[in-house]
């Protein structure tokens, strides 16, 4: 199931990278991962952590897309793209997922639905801007776009501020966003409920090691 009709081939136990990296800038390590993962490189995540006000100063803007300041914060994943010219093979780019932004701003006071509202907006933007920037530099290669979510970690204890179909509306509307130019993914670094977020469409998910993915698959 599914709405992510995308598809890239990979073969198995290919290595990449998700998330950030220990090196100094994010440059540095853009050429850390060209030199050393070939095969599946990925760009530096586009981290996003705006406030209430970014937010609604994006909605004003009513669709006529990223501010030149948000722009700005594009040059590293740029760069690496640039670095990558004439690649026809894949490569991964991310960025902070709507569930995370979500949250944050919820603790900042805005209510559930109307949060809901302004992150989804906000990172299906930057989706649709990041995906729309790899098939400028790199027109050949395929992009496999990650959702990073920390904010999901531990999302099925029961105090969860988001209830399943919450999370599942706001990674759904992300996937869609980009779903006929990328093969979409999410991330998480602690425990989700792996069978929901495989039926919001996502074509790949980014789990710990210690994952008990066999659930997503009894879904």
């Amino acid at each position: 199931m599914g709405v992510n009709p995308f598809r890239i081939s990979l073969p198995a136990g290919l290595a990449t990278v998700v998330g950030s990296l220990p090196q100094l800038n994010p440059f540095d390590a853009s050429r850390m991962v060209a030199e050393f993962l070939p095969d599946l490189p990925a760009a530096p995540t586009v981290t996003l952590a705006p406030d209430v006000e970014a937010l609604l100063a994006h909605e004003r803007r009513d669709g006529d897309g990223l501010s030149d300041a948000e722009v700005a914060r594009l040059a590293p994943a740029r760069a690496f793209l640039e670095g990558l010219r004439g690649r026809v093979e894949p490569v991964v780019m991310s960025l902070t997922g709507p569930v995370t932004i979500d949250l944050r701003i919820m603790q900042e006071g805005v209510g559930r639905e109307r949060a809901a509202v302004l992150s989804r907006a906000y990172v299906e933007e930057w989706a649709r801007t990041i995906v729309e920037m790899a098939a400028q530099v790199l027109p050949d290669a395929p992009v496999l776009l990650f959702f990073e979510e920390p904010g999901l970690s531990n999302s099925m204890h029961p105090t969860f501020p988001l209830a399943p179909l919450e999370i599942d509306a706001l990674v759904r509307g992300a996937v869609r966003s980009v779903a006929e130019r990328a093969l979409v993914g999410v991330q998480v670094n602690g425990r989700a409920d792996w069978g929901l977020l495989v039926r919001t469409g996502i074509g790949v998910l980014g789990a710990p090691i210690t994952a008990r993915l066999e659930t997503a698959a009894g879904d």
